[in-house]
């Protein structure tokens, strides 16, 4: 594609316009990146290297970044502060050992009028550390009659493997999310079998041993009793460990469906018939189970692998060659590195790493976290909302839905989380207020590294986002959802994510309770599942009857599953769409009446106020509270318990019945929607629409097409990546009014 250049004020109130026009809002000038601001007029700079006392001057700067923190707080104290304040922060490693906090309630708060920003000086590498780095030079070969490293199976490992005493380090080496990272990527715990490359193709990647259903397997081979936690361990890697080893030793995988991972530990081994029992919640008895095994030192064979003796706090580790010119470190930072409790900040081109929990989590409003490397934790960024009156909104709401306002991550490189790198929770969903918070120009790769299902990319939760112009990938499962309405994502480049999922797609936007979310201009490409021939991913999957999302010019190149999926579903559009390699899906679980196992998934069930029985309909229990005395009182809470609601999508004012068999006669008012499925291009020799009996009912399906080959769609350079479609092409005379747009805009776009 060609080159794309932004300048960030610009490309920020440009998105904040695109926000404002879909949700009817006013454009809002607010403090950081959102508006033309004048130069600061404090200036304050911060350098590791500083001797002495300093004052906070360039020619005498600030130690550390607290003491910039605190003499803001003396400044404001004396109202002394004229403008806003930008601390400059010089190249160095500013190592935290506890969380760096800016509290309101301190006298840290920023304003419209006084706004702060943390930056790096002049383009300098500033790295917050919240992990504990190893010295290189502290590294060594096990002792002489180390018996630890003498199990170690693989003799390369044998002779390579290095020791470190973690005795005189403050770490919690027991810590769930404790984690090893060098040149700024994951250690993993020595394991069985080794994770191969990522889509490389080999089914048995992750597999050690299947629970497998299908008629003509031998079911002796696979049995497993889901009572005792018990399975037959079909790769006999068990037998080949030191027996004094082998309890406590972790089993990790899919262990009953693909879409729900889970954790447990070796509990008891029968070595004659070779048969594990686990100490865990989770059984293995749904077809296509798999598991691997973790934390076992006779199993170090990779670099990068590691393994920690618990007993004598010795660490052993299968280092890379170079690993001098490395950077070793363990997370460390309890909870957050940064924990900002604060209103108009701004983090700008820091280098955040090694928390336990997260980098950095932001709890307020007109915050932003820009140019900068968010990496090696188990989530990098969650913003989320403050409210003096919260109290009140948990009385009401059981919950706080008032979260953050106009908060925004932009041109950041995100990668390395153990779980989901970014979280956004921010406006009110039930009153349908939006946030308009922006995920803008992003990198983000290589997330859910430990937790790997449902951690993806991005979280979004609550009214009002734009997430656009983001490159995602290599991920195991979705790499975006949504709990939330009123959000646009669009020109996103996602791919090479999903690759361990079933029932699942690249980015999930199931359930009931959201609508208005627009998803457009994306580019969706290689969703491939390598580890069972069991499962598909989708690319975008509208799950368990999602209804008001709209699919307009996006790009699915190469999805396993369908390119597009609706779980059922009504009031959905999905028009213009170029797919190749792949078809689209629409089930009827939003036909009523639905029958056998459809019944309980049709949006009359799901929206119905009550059920037979008396109990608050599924939708309901999505939106209302759940543990107070008014669960199950329809008289409590009428319909969605919001005008907002009751004016902005008014057909669900219509579900006032208390029985859902009383809706037969009335089938039509309920269940017809405005669905539109048209002006769709395929390129596939598969099915392209895959449309269920019945859901004809809920719209329109026509006008769409299937190529038989790529060529005839008519791109500019397929090959070479320019998606743009010619003027002489096919489709313009087959789908006369077919839609396009600027196929050079999707992805990131280049900053000045």
């Amino acid at each position: 594609m060609t080159t794309k250049k932004l300048f960030l004020k610009t490309r920020v109130k440009t998105v904040s316009v695109a926000l404002a026009a879909l949700l009817g809002m006013q454009v809002l000038t607010v403090g950081g990146v959102f508006a033309d601001e004048a130069a600061p007029d404090t200036v304050i700079y911060v350098d590791d290297d500083a001797k002495g006392q300093g004052d906070g001057s360039f020619e005498n700067p600030f130690a550390t970044i607290e003491e910039a923190r605190d003499a803001i707080r003396l400044m404001k104290e004396n109202e002394s502060v004229s403008g806003g304040v930008t601390v400059y922060i010089r190249e160095g490693i500013y190592t935290q050992t506890e969380t760096l906090t800016f509290d309101r309630e301190l006298g840290d708060n920023g304003s419209a009028e006084h706004p702060v920003t943390y930056k790096a000086y002049n383009g300098e590498t500033v790295i917050v550390e919240g992990g504990k780095l190893l010295d290189n030079s502290s590294f060594s070969a096990p002792a002489e009659g180390d018996k630890l490293a003498a199990r170690i199976k693989d003799e390369t490992a044998r002779a390579k493997v290095l020791t470190y005493d973690l005795s005189g380090i403050n770490i919690d080496l027991t810590s769930k999310n404790l984690a090893l990272f060098f040149g700024g990527k994951r250690a993993v715990e020595a394991r069985y079998p080794n994770e191969k490359a990522k889509n490389e193709g080999d089914p048995e990647r992750y597999i050690i041993g299947f629970v497998d259903q299908t008629p003509g397997h031998d079911g002796s081979q696979y049995e497993c009793d889901s009572a005792t936690k018990t399975y037959y361990d079909k790769s006999e890697i068990v037998k080949t460990w030191d027996p004094d080893s082998v309890i406590g030793v972790k089993v990790l995988g899919n262990f009953e469906i693909d879409w729900s991972s889970s954790e447990g530990t070796i509990k008891a081994y029968d070595r004659e018939t070779n048969r594990v029992t686990l100490k865990t919640s989770s059984y293995m008895n749904a077809y296509s189970s798999r598991y691997y095994y973790s934390n076992i030192i006779e199993e170090m064979d990779a670099v990068g692998e590691y393994y920690i003796d618990q007993e004598s706090k010795t660490l052993y580790f299968y280092a890379p060659d170079d690993y001098e010119n490395m950077t070793i470190m363990f997370s460390s930072c309890k909870d957050n590195v940064i924990m900002a409790n604060v209103d108009f900040y701004t983090f700008d081109g820091l280098t955040v790493e090694g928390g336990l929990n997260n980098n950095i989590t932001m709890t307020g409003n007109d915050n932003t976290i820009c140019n900068s490397v968010i990496r090696c934790a188990h989530t990098a960024v969650t913003v989320k909302g403050y409210s003096e009156d919260k109290q009140e909104d948990l009385a009401e709401y059981n919950r706080v839905e008032l979260s953050g306002y106009r908060n925004v991550i932009y041109n950041n490189e995100i990668y390395s989380t153990g779980g989901t790198a970014v979280q956004l929770h921010g406006g009110n969903m039930r009153k349908l207020i939006s946030s308009d918070s922006v995920i803008d120009n992003n990198h983000i790769h290589d997330f859910g590294e430990v937790s790997r299902v449902y951690n993806g990319a991005i979280y979004l939760s609550g009214n009002g986002f734009l997430v656009s112009h983001n490159d995602i990938h290599t991920g195991p499962h979705t790499s975006f959802s949504c709990v939330a309405s009123d959000v646009i994502i669009e020109y996103n480049h996602i791919h090479n994510v999903c690759y361990e999922a079933g029932d699942a797609g690249a980015i999930y936007v199931g359930g009931w309770s959201t609508n208005n979310c627009v998803y457009r201009y994306n580019l969706m490409s290689d969703i491939v599942n390598n580890l069972s021939p069991y499962y598909t991913p989708n690319g975008f999957y509208c799950d368990d009857g999602g209804s008001g999302k709209t699919f307009i010019n996006n790009i699915c190149i190469n999805i396993d599953g369908q390119a597009i999926a609706f779980g059922g579903g009504r009031d959905n559009i999905c028009t213009d769409n170029i797919i190749i390699n792949s078809g689209m899906g629409y089930d009827q679980r939003g036909y009523y009446p639905g029958t056998g196992a459809n019944a309980g998934w049709t949006l009359v069930t799901r929206f119905d106020v009550t059920d037979a029985t008396g109990n608050l309909g599924l939708l309901w229990g999505d939106l209302l509270p759940h543990d107070t005395e008014a669960w199950g009182r329809v008289e409590t809470y009428p319909a969605y318990a919001s005008r907002a609601w009751a004016f902005r999508f008014p057909w669900t004012m219509l579900l006032k019945t208390t029985n859902v068999v009383d809706l037969e006669d009335n089938y039509v008012s309920y269940a017809f929607g405005t669905t539109k499925v048209r002006n769709n291009v395929f390129c596939t020799r598969g099915t392209a629409m895959n449309i269920s009996n019945n859901t004809e009912r809920l719209g329109i399906f026509r006008d769409n097409y299937n190529y038989s080959s790529v060529s005839d769609i008519g791109f500019v350079d397929y090959e070479g990546g320019n998606y743009n479609i010619r003027e002489d092409s096919k489709i313009y005379h087959d789908i006369p009014g077919f839609k396009t747009f600027n196929a050079d805009l999707i992805g990131r776009l280049d900053v000045e």
